[in-house]
Formats: C-alpha cells, structure tokens, sequence
C-alpha cells in the first residue's frame, strides 16, 4: 500500500511545470516533503523576482500621457469607490413590524466583492508607482534611477496608499452581517472599523488632490466646467443624503436600545436573518416581551424620539424599495444644500448639530465656487468687448484731436470694425510668438501653402528661404474702396489675398479680378533677386526706386483680409539667403542680366522639342519590344495589384451587366474579322448583337447593337485601361457620355461593352481618315454647332452633375462617338481622374495626350483640373468650326505660328476669322460661327484662371450673352513673353513617360 501511494507522490511531481522527476526508492519516503519544500521555496524565489523586476524595471517619465491616463483613471476610480461605498448604507433598513435593523445580505455580498476588485486596482496603482520618476525638491531634477525611484515611494506615499488598500470596509460589510446575526458580540470592533474607514476616506481624498494636481486637466471648455461644477454638486448632495440616512438608522438604533433599557433585549435590536419564528427559538419569553414593549413600537411614531432633523428619515427607512430610499436621500441632500440648512433645526444632540454645520459649510463653498467660475467666464466674454470700447473711444478722441473730416472719419471706424471682425480681438503674432518654433513653422507653412504656388520663384525656392519669408508676413485689412496699389506709385509690399475680391486694372485698361488665393505686388520677388544677382559682394542693398514704380491699380470691391511682405523684409532676406538661393539652378535661370524672356524662351524650345523627340523615341521602341520582352519596358503598376485584390467588392457595387467571354464570343460571331469596327486603346473594337432586355447573345442583326472592346492580354497596361474605364464610366448616365453596358473577366480576357455608335468617330467625318469620303455624311453648321452644344453638356456633366466627378484628360475628336442623329457621345476614359469632393486640382509625374490638346499646366507642370478639359474642349470646338487638325499643324513646336489657337487667334485680332470657316460651312449663320470661335478662344487661354468653366461655356453657347474679349491664346509666338521668368523652370519639374 505504501508503494503505490510514492508512485502517486512522483506522478504528481511529474506534471508540476517546475518540478524535477527524480527517480524515489519506496524506501526512501522520508525523503519526498524536502524535495516537496524545495520546489516551494524555488516557486517563491521564481515570484518575487519577477515583482522585483517589474517594481525596479522601465521607469516611466512623470509627464508621459501614460502617467497622465493612469492619474485620471485613479481619481475615478477613487470616486467610484466613495460611491461605491456610499450606497452600501442604503441596503440597511428599519423593520418597523419586528422593531429591529436589517440588511440585504444578497446584495451585500455583491458589494464586498465589487469592493474588493477596487482594491485590487488600487493594488495595481501602487505598482505602478514603483516606477514612476520624479524631480528632485530642491534641484527640480529628474530623478529616473530604478531603486532610488522604488525608495522613494517607500518612504513617502507607500504607507498611506497600503492602508488605504488595505480591505477594512469588506471586513466591516461582513462584520455587520455577523453582527447582525449575532447579535451585538461584534459592536465594538465594527465601531472601530468605521472611525478607522473615515480615516482611509481621507488618506484616499489626499492621494485623490495630489493625483489632480499632476493631471492635465486645463484648458478645459466652459461647458467642460459647467459639467464639473454640476457633478461636484450632485457628488456632495449624494455624500450628505448618505450621512444623513445613515444617521436616522443610527438615532432609531439607539431609540431601540434606549427603549429596552436592559442587556436582556439588545439582541432583539438586530433582525439577524429576518427570520422571526427563529429568533422566538431562542428565548420564547424574552421574545414576547419585547414584541409587546411600547416604548420600542413609539420608535417608529411621532413624539417617541427626539429625531431632530432625522425624523423623515425615520419613516424613508422602513421604505421597503431601496431605490426609493437612496433618491429621496438624494433630493434631501439637494435641498440643504440648496438652502444652506436653513430650513432645519437641530436638537441638542452634538452630532447631529456638527452635521447640520457641514451641510451649511459645504453648501456655501459650493456656491462660491459655482459664483467664481461664472465671475471668470463672464469676465472672459466681456472683457474683448470691453477692450473694443477702450480701443473705439481712444480711436474717438484721437481723430477730434487731429481734426478729420467726416469721411476720413466714417473710414476708420469701417476700417476698426473689420479688422475686430476679422481677428475676433485676437493678435496672431503674439500668439504665434508664444508656440514652440517648430510649431510656429508648420503653422505657417500651412497657412501660405496656397500663395507659395501663385509664384514660380517661391515654389522654386529652398524651405530655409520660403521660412524667413513666411516669418516676415504680416496680417492686414482693407475695407471696400481701398487701393493696394496705384499706378506709378512705388510698390511697397507684396499682398497674398486670404478673404475678399479686389480688381486690377493695367495701362490698357482691362481688369483682371483678384480674390481668395491670389498674389498681387509678386514683381517685388523678382526684382528682389534681379537686384541681389547683380549686388552680390554687397551685404545689403535697396532695390533702386524707378523699378518699383506700378503699372496698374488695385481697388478692393469688398472688405479684404491679405497677408504683407515689405520690401525692406524682401531685402533682408535675399541678402542673407543669397548663396543658398543662387546656388539652386531653378531660381538662378530668373536672376541674370541677360532678357528673360528670351532666355525662358531659347530654353524652353529645345526643352519641349527634346521632350516630344524622346518621347515618341521612346513610343516606338516600346511597340518593338512588345513582341521579346515588354515586361522590361513597361512593369505592372503596383494599384493593378491592389484592384486585383479588391476587384470583386468592386464590380459588385456598379449596376453593369457581367458578360461571359462564350456569350461575347457568340454576339460578335466568335470576333470574326467581318466584325472589327477598328483599333482602340490597347486593344480592338468589334461589333455584336444582344438582345433588348436580357443582353443575351442574338442572332447576327436582331436586337441591340454592341459595341466590344477586346483588350490586349499581352500589354500591362490594358488592365489599368480596363479598370479606368470602369472606374469612370460604371455610373455615367448622360445622353452625351458613351453608355458602359457591361464588362467580362476571366482569365487572360477582359473585355468593356458599350453601345454601338453607327456613326463612329467624330475625327473621320472632319478630316475623312480611315473612310471612303462617300460614306462619310457631310457635316453642315447646324450638325457642327449641334455636336459642339453636346460635347460641352456631356463635359460639364462630367465636372459638375457626376458621382465622382470626372476629368476626362483626352479630349479629341477621335473619342466622341456620333449616334445615328448625329449626336455626339464622350468616350474613352482611359485616361480620366477622378476628383475628390474637396479637390480641384490634381498632378501627376506621368504627362499623357495629344500634341496640340493638352493644356499648358499640364503638358509643362503635370498638374490639371476641370480647366484642363475646357482648353481641350476649345483646341476640339475650333477643329470642328474649321475642319483642321491641331495635332498636324508643326506639333513639334507649340509656339509656331501655324498651329491651330494661335492662327485662330492672329485672325480674330484681323477680324477675319470668317477665314477659318470649313467649306461645308461658308453659308452658315456668320455671327453665330464667329460666336462660336470667340468661345473657342476664351477656352485656350494660357492661365487656368482665364479660361471660363464649363457651365459658362454651355451659357455662352446658348444665350446672347456678352461675351468678353480673348487674350492671347497659348502656344502663340509671344506665349513666353507673358509668363516671363516662370517658364524657364517648369519643365525641370516634371518627367514626360509615353503610354
């Protein structure tokens, strides 16, 4: 028997993760307690370390936002204990019927558990305290050493943080129930709990100031603290109606006791489990006299006590709902508070008057508070308004001093109030002064990102430089009427407009409208650098004063807000940036003595000619490669990787029909040559036939004609094709825009339906390429301008009424498809963008088109929005007014004379642009087709600015409203004269990749 109770003993150390498993003789019993201990001993050793390593491990800095949550968390946590033990004096109550006290055990074995968790989150703090650093008293030094920090909260906080830890109410909690039940043998103990639980209460509100003290809370809202202010009041309330039942159960106790007037009884004070028949086992006699004592039953009636201001209380605590009990609680502690305890008199019992005297004290500190914290705010809200009285009486008694007349006068005050309005009282320079410098030059950079690309040279220009310069802005306001800048008037500073709308007028007296985001007075910067290229061994020089001389007037229509560069700040810093500005290729190309217009021109011919060069350098032997190795040449792009994965959520959400490849197969009679309607964009387009209502594959001729577009498998790009074309077009709905009807993917197949267009291409019913002139219908003014009306309606509903909102990016006449009544449909968006509900201009490093029909800012910078497809929409409207195509016209070199804007341009200037007309359209309407070319003008202007957007086109196009007169087109001889210094840079910054 011996022997098989030591083979139980080593299984079972056997399956201890830290035993050994030593071999035991049965003989050897005596043996296995030591090796039992040792293990024990090495489990203890094993503890300890770990804590000794958590306590003396990774010391936490007092202000890192940890420290900061763990401080806030602990006063709530405190609070919630405070409550928590609160409302255990409502599970007490008055048994009015047996004349005794009760509890709720049930609940208070909730309590005690709830209590006990606190206590072990409180545990956790302490913990957590062990590495927390501090600074030294005197030396306001940080203290981070792992064992002094540990030290330290043992000698200080270490003791009072474990009494208050330690379980004293859990243990009080369960005194009562055993005294309860037991009669009065614990009384004594359970008194000196509770004095002893008073002192916790005030150790743990002392850990509760201090933690307040190291958290952040400041900068807090005024409804932040109002919330504060309301919760302190009902927190005190809550404390008060505690006390307050907590002291009628005590004063009716001692009512009980005084009625019995012996030892006898004392028992009978306590309902134990509230079990009347087992109390009467006890002693039955006893049991009956204290049933029929009066002076007990006179407890529970008026004039049997001297309740005082208990005597509510008295009948609240034989209520048998203990919610009912704490909220009427409640509402008493509200109302002495709100009353001061004005409405109670205390009897002559010392308790009850000091309690009356706290409720008194606590309701008049809390009205102080709340009576302070209004005098701030109050004194917050008024005190701007009150400074804007000082500031408009000194403004007042300044001008009847210098005697003003009435409408200098009438101008400074519109002038003070706008700028309070503008700056809500509040100066940003003082503001800013006080941030950390890095934060200074975020917040500056964010606030001038906008005016920095309103000038080549600032967007040209190294951070360090555009810095100095961003410090050095000033913020200022202008009311309606004011004049920034007068002609031959010296330029004094430079204005970057954040809020209002101003007018410049030149020499030639055509206003041009400033607002929101323009630059006005820009010269300053270049002749700024101009003057410091020719002064460089000079440390600091003035411009000379004839250069800043004004050539035109800026008038502000509204109240303006700009933000000020003066010259002298120009000066300063050009002088101290000079090597770091001349030392960059992009700003020295406008700093030579030599003309710049010139030199921006030379250069930007070649550029643009070795661009183009390269380009279709590049083109052909891309399309050679294709059949060895493409895969060299072109990569897949890393977003056909990402649609791979989500390609699925995405075609499900778009209302297209999903074709198989065998049912396209079948409608285009197995992609039969006799079917091809000719090449597409990486790919060929055939024809088909579906039915009406199902797209079911049709006989050869019956139901809707389809057009399929088959693309390439063998091109990485034809998947980025494929994507941006559903992408774009999967929910355009618009008679002018080409329906998508569906798509097909599987495999290596991926194919885009669309409706047939019997018309084709608008290109070949211009210029006849690719066709037999026979069959091509003869395009009259009336087809003319009705194609033109709905490309701009089908443009504009790309830009304005589409969910996303679109940018074609590739118009031409090739991509409008023209329906059987000659209706014109946008088509191929291979190209297009999408733009974001908060974006209106987007850039790319990857510059894709045709010669001739790409924008200025986006063949030269990369960058292009909305505008870009009205410039192309023009190049598009002056093709088909004068049946030429812009891409032959010498596209090598934009600026020569013959291409299309700049001809069309050059013969309105003549006023012969009737010359432009095609011979289909030499009997038209003149005023209308010359209508028609002005617009197409307005839409190739050189800035994005100038050109109109394309709901004013549509208007030009179909009202008689005025129409204002075209500058230059772009690409004209004189293009880079008008953007002067800017040009000879603009082509560094972008790279041309072919498609």
């Amino acid at each position: 028997m011996a022997k098989n109770e030591n083979r139980q003993v080593v299984r079972f150390l056997s399956r201890m993760p830290s035993s050994v498993i030593i071999p035991v003789n049965p003989s050897d019993s005596n043996e296995l307690p030591d090796r039992h201990h040792e293990d024990a001993k090495a489990w203890a050793r094993r503890t300890f370390s770990s804590l000794f390593q958590f306590v003396t491990g990774r010391v936490i800095h007092p202000h890192a936002k940890t420290v900061q949550k763990w401080n806030k968390f602990f006063i709530f946590l405190c609070l919630f204990t405070i409550l928590l033990d609160s409302l255990f004096v409502f599970l007490l109550y008055a048994n009015q019927v047996n004349k005794c006290i009760g509890v709720n055990q049930t609940l208070t074995k909730v309590f005690i558990i709830l209590r006990s968790q606190t206590s072990l989150i409180y545990l956790l703090y302490m913990l957590h305290n062990f590495r927390l650093a501090y600074f030294a008293h005197k030396s306001q030094v940080l203290v981070n050493h792992p064992k002094t920090v540990a030290l330290k909260y043992l000698s200080g906080h270490f003791l009072m943080d474990f009494f208050v830890v330690l379980p004293l109410f859990q243990v009080y909690m369960w005194l009562i129930l055993e005294k309860l039940h037991l009669s009065f043998r614990a009384h004594g103990a359970a008194m000196f709990l509770a004095v002893a639980i008073v002192f916790q209460y005030l150790a743990m509100l002392y850990r509760v100031l201090q933690a307040y003290r190291f958290t952040s809370f400041i900068f807090q809202s005024w409804w932040a603290l109002c919330f504060t202010n309301l919760f302190g009041f009902v927190f005190c309330s809550h404390l008060i109606g505690t006390g307050w039942y907590f002291l009628a159960l005590q004063r009716v106790k001692q009512c009980l006791r005084n009625a019995c007037g012996e030892f006898w009884c004392y028992k009978y004070v306590y309902c134990g489990q509230g079990n009347e028949i087992g109390r009467s086992q006890y002693d039955p006699t006893s049991w009956k006299r204290w049933e029929d004592n009066n002076n007990a039953t006179a407890c529970f009636g008026p004039g049997g006590f001297k309740y005082g201001i208990y005597w509510q209380a008295v009948n609240l605590t034989t209520e048998p709902s203990g919610p009912m009990r704490y909220i009427y609680s409640l509402f008493w502690g509200f109302q002495q508070i709100s009353t001061l305890a004005g409405n109670q008199t205390p009897t002559l019992n010392v308790s009850e008057v000091f309690f009356t005297m706290c409720i008194t004290a606590t309701g008049l500190l809390l009205f102080s508070l709340l009576i302070g914290d209004m005098q701030n705010f109050l004194q917050a809200l008024g005190r701007r308004n009150l400074e804007m009285s000082v500031r408009h009486f000194e403004v007042e008694v300044w001008m009847s001093r210098r005697k003003l007349p009435g409408n200098l006068r009438k101008q400074v005050r519109e002038s003070e109030r706008y700028h309070y309005a503008a700056t809500r009282g509040i100066n940003e320079l003082t503001l800013l002064e006080k941030l950390p410098e890095d934060l200074q030059r975020d917040i500056r950079r964010h606030l001038f990102k906008l005016f920095v690309k309103k000038i080549p040279i600032l967007a040209m220009m190294d951070e360090p430089a555009l810095d100095a310069i961003r410090e050095r802005m000033k913020q200022k306001t202008y009311i309606k009427g004011s004049k920034l800048l007068d002609r031959g008037c010296l330029i004094s500073k430079t204005f970057f407009i954040a809020r209002g709308e101003l007018e410049s007028v030149g020499e030639d007296k055509n206003a041009v409208p400033l607002s929101e985001g323009d630059v006005c007075g820009e010269e300053l910067f270049r002749l700024g650098l101009e003057h410091s290229a020719l002064n460089k061994n000079e440390k600091r020089s003035r411009i000379p004063a004839h250069k800043l001389v004004s050539s035109r007037t800026v008038t502000c229509l509204t109240n303006v807000r700009a933000y000020t560069v003066q010259v002298a700040d120009l000066e300063e810093v050009f002088s101290f940036y000079s090597k770091l500005l001349f030392r960059n290729p992009l700003v020295e190309g406008v700093n030579t003595k030599k003309s710049h217009f010139r030199q921006g021109f030379r250069v930007n011919r070649f550029k643009l000619a070795w661009r183009i060069f390269t380009a279709r350098a590049f083109s052909v032997a891309n399309n050679n490669s294709k059949a060895t190795n493409h895969k060299s040449f072109l990569p897949v792009h890393p977003s056909a990787k990402r649609g791979l994965l989500n390609r699925e959520k995405f075609l499900q959400s778009l209302k297209l029909k999903n074709f198989t490849f065998d049912e396209l197969s079948v409608a285009t009679r197995n992609f039969h040559p006799s079917s091809l309607i000719g090449p597409g964009g990486f790919g060929f387009v055939f024809k088909g036939w579906v039915d009406d209502n199902t797209f079911a594959a049709a006989e050869w001729g019956t139901g809707l004609a389809i057009a399929v577009k088959r693309l390439s498998y063998e091109s990485p790009e034809a998947y980025q094709e494929w994507l941006a074309e559903i992408n774009s077009m999967g929910n355009l709905c618009h008679p002018n825009v080409v329906r998508l009807i569906g798509y097909s993917i599987e495999k290596n197949h991926r194919l885009l339906v669309y409706d047939f267009m019997p018309q084709e291409s608008l290109d070949k019913h211009l210029l006849n390429i690719g066709t037999n002139e026979e069959t091509v219908r003869p395009l009259d003014w009336p087809i003319r301008f009705k194609i033109i009306n709905g490309i701009a309606r089908g443009i504009l509903y790309l830009h304005q009424s589409s969910r996303p909102r679109v940018i074609h990016r590739h118009l031409r006449a090739s991509n409008i498809l023209l329906d059987s009544e000659m209706n014109p449909k946008v088509s191929d968006f291979g190209f297009a963008r999408i733009l974001g509900e908060s974006e209106s201009e987007l850039s790319t490093m990857r510059i894709v088109g045709t010669d001739g029909c790409m924008s200025p800012e986006y063949a030269m910078h990369g960058t292009f929005s909305v505008k870009s497809d009205v410039y192309s929409f023009g190049v598009l409207l002056l093709e088909i007014v004068t049946g030429m195509n812009c891409s032959r016209l010498d596209s090598i070199y934009y600026y020569h004379p013959s291409n299309l804007p700049s001809l069309a341009w050059r013969l309105f200037q003549e006023e012969k642009c009737l010359e432009l007309l095609h011979t289909t359209t030499r009997s038209s309407d003149h005023s209308e087709v010359s209508r028609a070319i002005q617009v197409g003008l307005l839409c190739v202007q050189s800035h994005p600015e100038d050109r109109p957007s394309m709901s004013t086109v549509v208007s030009m196009l179909t009202s008689d409203v005025k129409l204002p007169k075209p500058k230059r087109a772009a690409y004209s001889p004189k293009y880079f004269e008008m953007y002067e210094d800017c040009t000879s840079q603009v082509y560094t910054s972008s790279v041309f990749t072919p498609r």
